[in-house]
């Protein structure tokens, strides 16, 4: 019995032994790979998740447009046509239910009447030192944020003479900048398409086809 079990360790060669370890660590190595390339793979659908959230907050909070009427410009979040309709539904909302001011610090934001407010701001700033730049605060508000002059901001009669007669020396076009936010007037299609084009690579090694499945 000792014979044939030192017989049998004799016929165990050196290259049989090397091929085991080499199995051995070729399995190790694929396992290490496989790792790798999940956490890769999850990384990559990390930042993408991470770029479409900063995307939607781009678009929602900072894309905004340049209206103008050959009387005043300014930038805003709103096209001339939604500042028409947000008006009109704020007329009407409001008529029934003023809104808080200050709103609650938790509180949903009214992002018409955020920009509304940013326009009173300016205005009244600016009534001492800089007529001009108050009579247009005023006018884009009387344009197109009317419903939050009802709110406890409108001039009165004799005022709204005044700021006339203090700007009278102002120019065709008066150009606000009351934003307190930057708006960055990119064309929409052309930002979607910029967003989809910096999403596509990490989608694609996220949650494309892995190739490790397809390995024999």
């Amino acid at each position: 019995m000792v014979g044939s079990k030192y017989s049998t360790r004799q016929r165990t060669s050196p290259a049989t032994n090397n091929q085991g370890r080499l199995r051995r660590c070729s399995r190790i190595t694929t396992a290490a790979g496989q790792h790798c390339r999940a956490d890769s793979r999850r990384v990559a659908r990390l930042t993408a998740l991470a770029l479409l959230a900063l995307g939607l907050f781009v678009r929602v909070v900072h894309l905004g447009t340049e209206v103008g009427d050959g009387e005043v410009t300014f930038r805003s979040r709103y096209a001339p046509a939604e500042l028409e309709a947000l008006s009109a539904a704020r007329e009407a909302s409001w008529r029934a239910v003023r809104p808080p001011q200050p709103a609650p610090a938790l509180s949903r934001e009214d992002q018409y009447l955020t920009e509304a407010l940013w326009h009173v701001q300016a205005r009244n700033t600016a009534w001492e030192a800089a007529p001009v730049t108050a009579w247009g605060e005023n006018r884009i508000l009387e344009k197109y944020f009317s419903p939050a002059l009802g709110l406890g901001h409108n001039w009165s009669a004799a005022q709204r003479a005044d700021g006339d007669r203090r700007a009278a020396g102002r120019p065709p076009v008066y150009s606000s900048r009351a934003e307190k936010l930057p708006l960055w007037t990119w064309p929409k299609p052309l930002f979607w398409l910029g967003l989809v084009a910096l999403l596509t690579p990490f989608i694609l090694a996220g949650w494309g086809r892995n190739p490790s499945r397809l390995d024999p």
